[in-house]
């Protein structure tokens, strides 16, 4: 059975935002400010693969939504909340394990997964990653950290995977700063 946990929403122009108001007040009870505006949010079973910067930050701001969370990555020391303090207060499921195996990524729960997200350093794993779990697993909804831009657009159109590129999304913002003028100095 889902667990949901009712939210606020306001729109601002095309965006829409999400107030969850137990978090907010720091308990999981329901809140109704205003029962015109209330709408249901679903919360989901995550695996991040790659506990990195990305991953460990990643695998926090999910847990701390309400999601359940599952952190796979090599290293034991990114896993280790006394060496990596984004983990701190992390209560999901971590599991150390060489992250394109099937066993190690079973172990993670990946088969009651409703998403996957491969973060690590490296493109070749988050590819290897992201097609495991769609082509093995079945998952729908899965996304791969590329950092190569002209791999992205490969693995985006060819593979039909969905793609996140940090140096695509850098230029773009620079790109954005300096042609806006917005440059102090």
């Amino acid at each position: 059975m889902p667990r949901f946990r009712f939210v606020s929403t306001a729109n601002i122009g095309a965006d829409v935002f999400f107030i969850d108001y137990s978090i907010l007040l720091g308990y999981n009870g329901i809140v109704l400010p205003n029962k015109n505006r209330i709408t249901e949010v679903t919360f989901l079973n995550i695996l991040v693969v790659g506990a990195g910067k990305v991953g460990s930050n990643l695998a926090m701001t999910l847990e701390t939504l309400g999601h359940d969370v599952s952190l796979v990555d090599e290293n034991p020391e990114h896993l280790d909340a006394a060496t990596n303090l984004a983990l701190i207060n992390f209560n999901g499921l971590c599991i150390c394990g060489v992250c394109i195996d099937v066993d190690v990524l079973r172990s993670a729960g990946i088969e009651s997964c409703d998403a996957v997200a491969a973060v690590t350093p490296d493109d070749n794993i988050n590819i290897m990653v992201a097609e495991v779990a769609t082509q093995f697993f079945g998952i729908k909804h899965v996304f791969a950290r590329i950092y190569d831009p002209a791999r992205e657009k490969v693995f985006a159109e060819r593979l039909d995977l969905q793609t996140i590129c940090p140096t695509r999304l850098t230029i773009d913002a620079v790109l954005t700063s300096l042609t806006k003028g917005n440059i102090e100095g």
